[in-house]
């Protein structure tokens, strides 16, 4: 399979106002009082201990340089197992399928209840929010459909922070993978956990490469794990902001960003040109569509002004029940 594109601005991009990335757009202060020594190995096992007690894990944890290399480590724990995905997600869980010799089932509906997503003797992955929908699918029905069809589902969690859905009840059938650094805006740090079933994390560890998260992700990991509160406060700023443009434009997402589009303009090319950075969602399969997420309030200003008049409206085949 060919290389996943992904968000972000390009070197060519920096001077745009970067809408593409779902990240947090404030900053922590306490990223400058980070020490590092480069000169030692970064042995990071004391950061699972701390993500288990802040967080009230009673599952195992493994600590990884962010959710895209847990998901190299679960291709290698479930290497050829059915792999169920929905066709409309983040592209990686079709990449890893293919590099681990799983066998592909791809859901085509958009917007599917859990009993049509979970597949029997599975391995089922879902991003919930999912990306680029913003979509959130509820977990208790996930849960209880997946055991009653002796499933395992891969659970990414990268936006729940984000969310005003959470939920605290997992089963021994469910790895949840999760984010440690879009909470903070810092995607160029790469920092993730995740947890589950001790037979399932054991085999994902096998495939951990050596200090992959590099003494930049763990002392920055540590870092988070100890000011959780500021995630806490600024996501209160930016559900603010996400009610502004649902009742300004009438759409709706349960995460930090929105999926549109647009009958009357090339919302991508035209938002390009004035000098702000959205998703293109073709990559995902849908053309003429849009994901930008949720910035200050100033930044997001200027997009509610570009947007008003362009009868921007969700996916039709989403229905937003949360």
């Amino acid at each position: 399979m060919s290389s996943i594109f992904h968000g972000g601005a390009r070197p060519s991009e920096y001077d745009m106002i970067d809408f593409s990335t779902n990240v947090n757009p404030y900053i922590p202060e306490f990223l400058n009082e980070i020490k590092y020594d480069f000169s030692r190995y970064p042995y990071c096992s004391y950061i699972e201990d701390m993500i288990k007690e802040k967080f009230k894990i009673d599952y195992d944890v493994i600590f990884s340089a962010g959710i895209t290399e847990l998901l190299y480590q679960v291709g290698y724990a479930f290497s050829g197992k059915v792999a169920r995905i929905m066709d409309v997600t983040y592209k990686e869980y079709e990449r890893i399928a293919d590099l681990f010799n799983m066998k592909k089932d791809v859901l085509k509906n958009i917007d599917p209840s859990p009993s049509e997503l979970i597949k029997s003797d599975a391995i089922v992955f879902i991003s919930n929010p999912n990306n680029p929908t913003g979509k959130y699918i509820d977990l208790d029905d996930i849960v209880q459909t997946a055991e009653r069809k002796n499933s395992i589902v891969i659970l990414d969690e990268a936006y729940i922070d984000f969310s005003d859905i959470k939920k605290e009840h997992y089963s021994d059938n469910i790895i949840v993978l999760r984010s440690l650094t879009k909470q903070f805006g810092v995607p160029g740090i790469r920092a993730g956990y995740a947890f589950g079933n001790k037979k399932y994390i054991e085999k994902m560890r096998e495939f951990s490469i050596p200090w992959s998260t590099g003494i930049t992700g763990c002392k920055f990991a540590e870092y988070a794990i100890k000011n959780y509160n500021f995630v806490y406060e600024t996501v209160e700023y930016i559900k603010k902001e996400k009610k502004r443009f649902e009742n300004i434009f009438n759409i709706k997402s349960d995460a930090n960003f929105f999926l549109v589009t647009s009958d009357k303009i090339d919302l991508f090319e035209y938002l390009k040109k004035n000098n702000i950075l959205v998703r293109n969602c073709e990559s995902f399969g849908l053309k003429g569509y849009i994901r930008f997420s949720i910035r200050k309030k100033e930044e997001n200003d200027l997009l509610i002004n570009l947007l008003k008049g362009m009868d921007i409206r969700n996916h039709e085949g989403i229905k937003y029940g949360h």
